[in-house]
């Protein structure tokens, strides 16, 4: 379990890939772990909570499965269907690829995709040999898309998507993040380089994982209208920060992640006290007082933990009453809106809210 530190989450590798989710009718249960991103205009974070319903996902071809043609040559993420490069040559990869196109295997190194066969690719910056010459300052790529609808002003989103260090690529950064905007930016490096992204990565751990698929997500309030995102890395050269990994590559050496499962959903719709969760997960009372009492459905039992609405950890007893129960004493917390997360032994989690009154 993830412990805060300062306001911040430790990040958390992510051994299992394309099959780290496992949903029935009731409820999904969610395997991944967490990365946590940087506050940011007064943007609330949020811990792991996985989305009752794929369709409030506003991002068109999430996963990168549909496309026009298949990728056989670099540059070609236009044929992912309506993703495209807001700047430089941003590169699409799926199982039907061709030349070097492939997934797993491709020009960057065998990478499966995390859900489905497909992904893209981005070069974040240049070399830190290279950044020397004018010529390369500042180079990097942005991927984009247009959303389903426009974001609605005061309302939370949680932006998350999942990354992954090419192989093949001898430098790994830290200075990843998503803007939301209205329309797709200007295809000027300074143009890009002035925004601020709504998310962004902000942990001292670099992006260095060239096996698993780590997730990024964060959740912002939109001021309204945004109704285009963009993922890459929004910082200049010199506040790009660069870690040397060994490799035996000596022209593909500036970083470069894939990317995968792209979402931008309304914090709204991914947690509630509503029909699916109270199935796999009973609360009573809710509202509670002085204590309640939490039953699943998962006979072999598991952890919880109580987290306050931005996701911090609440600390409270927590006393386990037989596998799949526990009884939780909230007499000394203020009142308010809580998350309740219920862990299982296979490590996936739902959760539910809980609102204390005294």
């Amino acid at each position: 379990m993830e412990m805060l530190l300062s306001g911040r989450l430790r990040p958390t590798k992510y051994p299992e890939r394309a099959k780290d989710v496992h949903s029935n009718n009731d409820i999904a249960w969610s395997g991944w772990g967490i990365i946590k991103f940087q506050l940011i205009g007064g943007a609330l974070l949020l811990l792991s909570i996985t989305a009752l319903s794929q369709n409030a996902n506003l991002v068109p071809n999430p996963s990168f499965e549909e496309y026009i043609g298949c990728p056989n040559d670099a540059t070609q993420i236009w044929k992912a269907e309506p993703w495209v490069a807001v700047k430089g040559s941003v590169d699409y990869f799926h199982q039907c690829g061709t030349n070097n196109q492939g997934v797993p295997q491709n020009w960057g190194g065998l990478q499966e995709a995390r859900s489905g066969h497909g992904y893209i690719g981005i070069a974040v910056c240049a070399s830190p040999s290279a950044v020397t010459n004018p010529f390369m300052a500042n180079v990097r790529e942005f991927a984009g898309v247009p959303l389903k609808e426009q974001l609605m002003a005061g309302v939370a989103y949680r932006v998350e998507f999942f990354i992954s260090l090419s192989d093949i690529m001898c430098y790994a950064i830290r200075n990843i993040g998503a803007y939301l905007s209205q329309g797709q930016p200007l295809n000027q490096i300074d143009h890009l380089l002035s925004r601020q992204p709504q998310v962004k990565y902000s942990e001292e751990t670099f992006l260095d994982n060239k096996t698993d698929w780590v997730r990024l997500s964060g959740n912002f309030t939109a001021h309204g209208g945004e109704n285009f995102l963009t993922i890459g890395n929004f910082d200049d050269d010199d506040n790009t920060d660069t870690l040397a990994i060994p490799c035996n590559n000596s022209v593909y050496n500036r970083p470069y992640y894939f990317i995968d499962d792209v979402s931008v959903i309304p914090v709204d719709s991914l947690v509630g006290i509503g029909e699916r969760e109270k199935k796999a997960m009973n609360i009573y009372p809710n509202p509670a007082q002085e204590f309640f009492e939490v039953e699943t459905d998962q006979s072999e039992g598991g952890t919880v933990q109580l987290l306050d609405i931005a996701g911090r950890q609440v600390a409270v007893t927590i006393q386990p009453q037989s596998p799949g129960k526990w009884h939780v004493d909230i007499a000394n917390i203020p009142p308010g809106i809580y998350l309740l997360e219920v862990q299982n032994t296979e490590g996936r989690k739902a959760v539910q809210k809980v609102l204390v009154q005294h």
